[in-house]
């Protein structure tokens, strides 16, 4: 009696048709929840794509930003010091800075589309804040007759703050030719945030020395 069920449900084309049509639903299930799955991990994978790509931009806009901001108190406080030194030391930094904005600012204004329309506004507001505040501390310093002293420890603290981003930037990048321009940057700025913390340090011991 087994033997003739088994024989019946074998030619049963009823029961054949459930048992594909069964076995292609489950196929199509398991295809279908691969491709959602793949699907989600695409966007999220697009996602941290954009969002580190704007981040790169953002770090980018950051210096190109700095370095015309601190190119602009060199030329409009460096000259009202009376040391010689310090003169020259100022002199030397614009010099570094302009060449760095001459190379730096095409490349990155090409490769990440930095203009007016498309600047960060948070990155502008904030930047023009830090030179608000820098040429408030200045012009404190040159109205009290301590314009040689503050001047000299404020670019120290400003091409330290630029020495970061530059290494940031340099790590983040994948444009060979921004790199090298950060990386003649980095070592011009290196040595001038040497001389100007030496001759803070040396004003400073100066003045404590005769308080």
């Amino acid at each position: 009696m087994d033997y003739l069920n088994q024989i019946s449900g074998a030619n049963n084309p009823q029961s054949q048709k459930q048992s594909v049509g069964g076995l292609f639903s489950k196929k199509f299930i398991f295809i279908m929840g691969g491709l959602v799955i793949f699907a989600i991990l695409i966007m999220i994978l697009g996602s941290i794509l954009r969002g580190s790509g704007s981040k790169d931009k953002d770090v980018m806009e950051r210096i190109n930003t700095r370095i015309t901001n601190l190119m602009t108190i060199t030329q409009n406080y460096g000259k009202f010091t009376k040391s010689s030194t310090l003169r020259s030391m100022n002199a030397s930094l614009y010099s570094a800075l302009n060449g760095t904005s001459a190379s730096f600012s095409p490349l990155v204004t090409s490769l990440y589309v930095i203009s007016s329309e498309t600047a960060n506004p948070k990155i502008s507001a904030d930047e023009s804040e830090k030179l608000d505040s820098l040429k408030t501390t200045l012009d404190s310093a040159k109205l009290n007759g301590l314009l040689d002293r503050t001047y000299p420890r404020e670019i120290t603290l400003q091409i330290s703050l630029l020495l970061s981003l530059e290494s940031e930037a340099s790590e983040r990048t994948q444009s060979q030719e921004i790199k090298n321009v950060l990386s003649e940057s980095y070592s011009n700025l290196s040595n001038l945030y040497t001389k100007f913390s030496e001759y803070s340090e040396a004003s400073d011991s100066v003045r404590n020395s005769t308080d």
